[in-house]
């Protein structure tokens, strides 16, 4: 998902240090912001794909997060 031609905006966030750190890394940003929009379209991403399973089987299992 390429989203460049979307309009930006800037936020100031307290974001956890490592969490940001081990992002960078296992998504292969660059940047800071860049962490945080991989992260954005994994997000949507997984939310699309959870509701294309809904929409074929009927429901997910219901995994507890931890």
């Amino acid at each position: 998902m390429n989203a460049s031609n979307n309009p930006k905006i800037k936020k100031t966030m307290e974001i956890d240090a490592e969490k940001l750190r081990k992002a960078r890394v296992i998504l292969a940003a660059k940047t800071d912001t860049q962490a945080v929009d991989r992260a954005l379209e994994l997000a949507i991403a997984n939310a699309e794909i959870e509701k294309a399973i809904e929409q074929s089987f009927g429901s997910l299992p219901n995994f507890e997060v931890r």
